[in-house]
């Protein structure tokens, strides 16, 4: 008879039975995608830093040839100018001392 009410052990049951065939399937595969995105994700995400990362290393590389040049540069005048002026260079040593 429809109005007769569920007992509580049958209700029970019939929501086990649906939880066991119709929302754990379901919920495992919509979490499965979920995790299955997210992990694309976070790939994507690394690969995307370490590809920053080697630019930078490459840059960093690159300004770091670039200051030894300009060091080389600079050494190279300094001994120019002290070839000229061996005079001017003692006084300069004096005034520092």
């Amino acid at each position: 008879m429809p109005d007769e009410p569920i007992t509580h052990p049958l209700l029970l049951t019939e929501l086990e039975q649906f939880h066991r065939e119709v929302f754990l399937p379901d919920f495992e595969r919509v979490m499965a995608e979920m995790c299955d995105r997210m992990e694309s994700r976070m790939h994507w995400n690394f690969d995307a830093i370490v590809s920053k990362l080697d630019r930078l290393q490459a840059q960093a590389e690159e300004m770091n040839a670039c200051v030894a040049r300009i060091d080389a540069c600079l050494e190279r005048m300094d001994q120019r100018f002290r070839d000229q002026n061996p005079v001017s260079i003692g006084r300069a040593q004096a005034f520092e001392g």
